[in-house]
């Protein structure tokens, strides 16, 4: 692929991009953004760490239930934290922070984009971006993955800029953006973005360059250990072993190395989800793919830029598919160079014809959005606790965008269709989230049944989980489960051992939390109070039985 070089002239108006992408970004990060309760195992757990930083006053050592957490660094913790100290605690204030961190990656790329080529360029990068389904939804979800990958996109594109102009205040920029990924999510933080740094210097035949200058190298590394260094320092000087065991050792090598925490996947997953989460320019990046691999050797020239695109998202996607344990966030960071890789596309398609291919895609683009409106359609009224109204209404709408984005593409063009699809998109989310989210509020988190169990618990009673357990009580009654010694939630798998709790609990009684499958085996063993049940769950109450009469 030939390097791309600057238009004459750009016909996109610089402030008018700047617009469009902050309708985009609230659009599709802000909207209803503290509507769902926390889900998932992450989400609770994380901004319970969070809040107890924020209520303590401590913001270096990480306590869940009061009890050392030594999982992951601090970068997520203060953002969340942050957001509780600007609007109280709550759903929103923790993802708050969380989606502005994404708006920023937004914005970066749009800055990039225009100043290495064009002002189109950068927002058709950014737009993907911020229209990409996975950036949307770890850009709605107060966990690591997102602050990781910003931080890693502001490191690679100042490193870039500096190969690019010879401008030190870009590598010191680069410097500083690794070191927030450090204090991001740990050692992936300074490893990914080496590699691909030294990779790229390698190929390009700029590594000696780096080497020759030990001043630039020693201030770089200054500015990298003053970012990160605040937070790990201090770690280290108060649990000095036990830190370095459980999160380097534990979270880090045995992580990547073991199936320890029983996330397998095969090999080819991430290359799956790097396909699938950039859906709906999905079709745009697997043709990049296959006109890179076509002229492959165009690659290789200085200051390529789709090189070092490439580099980024192999590294990042190889690196995660070598390792045991494979969770879909991993790859986060590869998708601002994806959404570049098809912001290059397009605007190679932009300047060139004839654009045939360009047509075809986005009209299978529009056709598959149809797709999946009659499909929910169809299948409105079997969607499990889904309103078939609003599903109905969702269909429709998607419907309405497809045939939107089908009559720009035959009366303006392809570009046209292409610069509403985003909109679409941000459109058909904000739908979304009205449709979907009641349902998921419903089904996804135990937050009403734990509120309940935490007003509802005696003097030092406690709960405990029988067979399964449900992590967004971490958020919602955070003081009231038994823990293990590694603060994870206390989950028995007999009724036997209920009892031997209940025997050294003062209250002679326990709450119990658990799906309402297995409570039979619960009333059959122990006198048991049904407090309330939520979905498939169900809270009781088991107390002691009286001894036998002497």
């Amino acid at each position: 692929m030939a390097q791309m070089t600057r238009s004459e002239a750009s016909d996109f108006n610089s402030k008018f991009c700047l617009l469009a992408l902050a309708i985009l970004c609230a659009a599709c990060f802000f909207v209803r953004l503290g509507y769902l309760p926390m889900i998932g195992p992450d989400e609770p757990r994380y901004t319970e760490i969070a809040r107890e930083m924020y209520e303590t006053g401590d913001w270096i050592t990480p306590r869940l239930g009061g009890l050392h957490w030594f999982e992951k660094p601090a970068l997520t913790y203060w953002l969340v934290a942050s957001g509780f100290q600007l609007f109280g605690v709550s759903e929103f204030a923790a993802r708050f922070p969380i989606a502005l961190f994404s708006s920023l990656g937004v914005f970066l790329l749009f800055w990039f984009g225009q100043r290495v080529d064009t002002t189109r360029f950068g927002y058709l990068s950014a737009a993907a971006l911020a229209s990409s389904a996975i950036w949307v939804g770890f850009s709605r979800a107060a966990t690591f993955d997102l602050p990781l990958a910003v931080a890693m996109e502001m490191a690679l594109l100042a490193f870039f800029l500096w190969v690019r102009e010879n401008k030190d205040w870009f590598w010191y920029a680069c410097c500083f953006g690794m070191g927030l990924a450090m204090l991001a999510k740990g050692l992936v933080g300074i490893v990914l973005p080496a590699a691909i740094i030294g990779l790229f210097l390698l190929l390009t035949r700029h590594l000696g360059s780096l080497l020759k200058r030990p001043q630039l190298l020693f201030i770089g590394a200054v500015i990298f250990l003053a970012t990160c260094a605040p937070w790990y320092a201090p770690m280290f000087l108060r649990h000095g072993h036990d830190f370095w065991q459980e999160f380097f050792v534990g979270h880090h090598f045995q992580r990547f190395l073991t199936n320890k925490y029983k996330h397998p996947q095969p090999v080819y997953f991430f290359t799956f989800i790097a396909i699938l989460g950039c859906l709906p320019w999905s079709f745009i990046f697997v043709t990049q793919a296959a006109a890179t691999l076509k002229r492959w050797r165009e690659l290789f020239t200085p200051h390529s830029l789709p090189l070092f695109l490439w580099l980024w998202v192999v590294v990042v996607v190889g690196f995660f598919s070598i390792s045991t344990s494979k969770l879909t966030g991993y790859i986060l960071p590869a998708f601002p160079a994806i959404a570049l890789l098809v912001g290059w596309q397009l605007e190679q398609w932009w300047q060139r014809k004839p654009r045939t291919l360009w047509r075809w895609l986005s009209l299978f683009a529009s056709l598959l959005l149809i797709g999946v409106s009659v499909a929910l359609a169809l299948r409105s009224s079997r969607i499990p606790y889904g309103d078939p109204f609003k599903i109905l209404g969702l269909a429709g709408l998607f419907c309405l965008v497809a045939f939107g984005c089908l009559t720009l593409l035959v009366l303006k063009g392809e570009r046209a269709a292409t610069l509403a699809l985003p909109f679409g998109v941000a459109v058909g989310l904000a739908a979304t989230t009205f449709a979907v989210m009641p349902t998921l509020k419903g089904t996804q988190s135990t937050a009403e049944l734990a509120n309940f169990a935490r007003i509802t618990a005696r003097q030092n009673e406690r709960l405990v989980f029988f067979i399964n357990n449900h992590y967004s009580i971490d958020f919602y009654a955070p003081n009231l489960p038994l823990r293990e010694s590694n603060a994870y939630l206390k989950t028995v798998m007999k009724t036997d051992e209920i009892a031997a709790l209940l025997a050294a609990q003062p209250t002679k009684s326990l709450l119990v939390m658990t799906p309402q499958r297995w409570m039979k085996g619960i009333e059959e063993a122990m006198p048991t109070e049904l407090l309330r049940t939520h979905h498939t769950w169900a809270l009781v109450r088991v107390t002691a039985r009286n001894p036998p009469a002497q």
